[in-house]
């Protein structure tokens, strides 16, 4: 089993991710491809479980996680062939009609008080 995961947000929130990345790995057996933009490489170099996928491009996994509600986001994720696209979001405000056409699933579970990677980990439900 693959997955792969979308997330375009800053370095910091990319670190913060990582939990969740893991959860991931240990589920699959695989190492996570993410798609993100190329200025988190060096983050990216001290996470062993993950590989980084590029900023677009067409991938294929038997899974794809979305932690970011951007429309850019959701077009890299709609160019991705996988049998479940997942979307999380913490606000339902910010769900948008291309988030319907390109997700299967959809999570709105609110933020709350929650620690970000905490919030991040839970939300990866295998």
């Amino acid at each position: 089993m693959s997955a792969l995961v979308v997330f375009n947000k800053q370095l910091g929130d990319t670190v913060l991710l990582e939990p969740a990345l893991h959860r991931l790995q240990r589920y699959t057996g695989r190492r996570v491809h993410l798609i993100t933009r190329a200025r988190v490489l060096p983050v990216l170099e001290l996470m062993p479980q993950v590989k980084y996928a590029g900023e677009f491009g067409w991938r294929s996994a038997d899974s794809l996680w979305c932690y970011d509600s951007s429309s850019r986001a959701a077009w890299q994720a709609l160019f991705c062939r996988t049998r479940r696209k997942r979307l999380m979001l913490a606000d339902r405000d910010l769900l948008r009609p291309m988030h319907r056409w390109t997700f299967s699933e959809i999570a709105c579970d609110p933020f709350g008080n929650r620690y970000m990677a905490k919030y991040y980990w839970e939300q990866t439900n295998a």
